[in-house]
């Protein structure tokens, strides 16, 4: 003691793993990752990449080791998601996921399992759970609400008054009509849905597009594209991840969706209901919340069918004017904003304590949501873009490619102040980013 030192931790980590593969092995290092992962993540991942090198059993035993408990088991406590969590890093470092024997299959669902419920629960902090969500995403996210549209989740926003806006522009919005709103981004999974079925083919999907010059015999071209093609821009991961929201569509892929899922969905939609984008009054609502609210989210599958007006229990709302969708503080642990410290989108459903009073989930911060709504700075008159056209109404989808549409929510870069819900922002139809995605609205 005093004599020798290590110059770096990543030394003291690996011999502390060596020691642990042989002495009580898979059970101490387990209990000691599950205790303490902050301390003992890196022993434990190395003790797991070691002991896999004398025999592929042994990632397994320590997976086991680590997460032993499923989450309906009512001793499932902090430790549990830790574990979970560790066995699934551990296991895309170490395990071969492309041969998993019948007698591992169990362990591999119970990892899985255990990842979903990290998510939906606050045993992890955002950081954290930013990661297992990656990790759930490679291993085989089993939620069909994330990666299927016929599981595809809606909250349902009853007809009534909302206070929109803030400042000068506050104003008293009546939508008098229900509605449901999905409670998650489209994910990628879920357009790759779109794309697989050919829905940059069918020109159906495309007249503006095509009208504009950007659609032309199954495929689309972005503004500043040099090439015609027939998907999403790809960034790479995180943000290609299959339960991450979609990213690098233009409103133009976004309308096309819609008009795709909306004709896969009629025999589950109420006569006279479609499947589109959200007005920005709809966005707004479902975020802030209305005049009254309901007491209790009401939550839907698609492929189960959406009724036009569900049973819902109201109270009267004695904060009409939220500033975000759970209130009026923000944390890192309720958005996936710039404090939080991802700085890239996030699997959706990693924050559940960031959802609106009807159950919507990330409609602050994570990415930006392309709506149907026209620019315009008043809220009710469109204001146009270059060059200026003469037309009624917000919601025109047949206007250039020059007018500006709205987007909201913000993303996943920016502060604390920009993810409020009556934040708002416009965008060019053929434009694209990284931070820009959008969601669904089922209505009238």
């Amino acid at each position: 003691v005093g004599v020798y030192t290590f110059p770096h931790r990543t030394f003291q980590e690996y011999l502390a793993a060596c020691y642990l593969t042989d002495h009580d092995y898979p059970e101490l290092v387990a209990d000691l990752a599950r205790g303490d992962a902050n301390r003992w993540r890196e022993v434990a991942l190395l003790a797991a990449a070691k002991a896999a090198r004398g025999t592929a059993v042994a990632i397994w035993s320590l997976v086991d080791a680590l997460c032993y408990r499923a989450p309906d088991d009512p001793a499932y406590a902090a430790a549990d998601a830790w574990g979970a969590h560790l066995a699934g890093q551990a296991l895309l470092e170490t395990a071969n996921l492309a041969s998993v024997s019948e007698r591992n299959q169990p362990k591999l669902a119970r990892v899985q399992n255990g990842l979903v419920h990290a998510l939906r629960s606050s045993s992890l902090p955002a950081l954290e759970r930013a990661g297992a969500g990656r990790s759930l995403a490679k291993l085989g996210d089993p939620r069909p609400d994330v990666l299927t549209v016929d599981g595809m989740a809606f909250c349902y926003v009853p007809a009534g008054p909302f206070t929109m806006g803030e400042g000068k522009e506050l104003h008293l919005c009546d939508l008098n009509y229900g509605y449901w709103m999905g409670r998650y981004p489209v994910t990628n999974a879920q357009f790759g849905a779109f794309v697989a079925a050919g829905g940059y083919k069918e020109a159906g999907y495309w007249p503006e597009a095509e009208v504009a010059g950007y659609w032309r015999q199954g495929e689309f071209k972005r503004r500043w594209d040099e090439r015609w093609r027939r998907g999403p821009a790809a960034y790479g991961e995180p943000f290609t991840l299959p339960n991450h929201p979609v990213v690098g569509v233009t409103w133009y892929e976004a309308l096309a969706f819609v008009r795709w899922l909306s004709g896969h969905a009629r025999q589950w939609l109420p006569a006279g209901w479609a499947v589109r984008l959200p007005s920005e009054a709809e966005w707004e609502k479902a975020a802030r919340g209305g005049e009254e609210i309901v007491t209790s989210p009401v939550i839907g599958r698609l492929g189960a069918g959406l009724a036009a007006a569900p049973e819902v229990v109201r109270q009267a709302n004695l904060e009409p004017r939220r500033t975000y969708p759970w209130g009026e503080e923000i944390t890192p642990e309720r958005a996936n904003y710039d404090d939080t410290g991802i700085a890239a989108t996030s699997g959706v459903g990693c924050f559940p304590l960031g959802a609106s009073r009807y159950g919507v989930q990330e409609l602050s911060g994570n990415v930006w949501e392309w709506t149907r709504s026209l620019w315009g700075s008043d809220y009710q008159k469109p204001s146009y873009g270059y060059p200026y056209v003469a037309t009624d109404g917000r919601e025109n989808l047949a206007v250039g490619s020059s007018d500006l549409r709205i987007i909201r929510g913000d993303s996943y870069y920016v502060n604390k102040t920009l993810v409020r819900c009556a934040r708002r922002f416009r965008y060019f139809p053929l434009n694209w980013n990284f931070n820009l995605g959008f969601r669904v609205v089922v209505s009238p």
